[in-house]
């Protein structure tokens, strides 16, 4: 399996999901657009089974995550 892609399906079905996309794309995409684009589709594949293995958090969680991180850290305010 293609860890360096962050794949997680088998090779061959990597691969064809590969060609798929590339297939659908315009005659005239870069190189750079091609792997913007199957890198989002990887993204999105793994974000899918994350959610089909459980690995999700609550929107209530994830606001309480983003509103700690966000908080100004006060060890970090420079007191000249």
């Amino acid at each position: 399996m293609p860890k360096e892609a962050g794949l997680t399906i088998a090779s061959q079905d990597a691969k064809k999901l590969a060609i798929e996309v590339i297939g659908r794309l315009p005659d005239d995409v870069t190189i750079d657009d091609i792997v913007a684009t199957l890198d989002f589709v990887a993204k999105v594949e793994r974000g899918l089974r994350d959610i089909d293995e459980g690995r999700v958090v609550s929107d209530e969680e994830a606001r309480k995550e983003f509103a700690d991180w966000l908080a100004p850290d006060d060890s970090k305010v420079d007191n000249e």
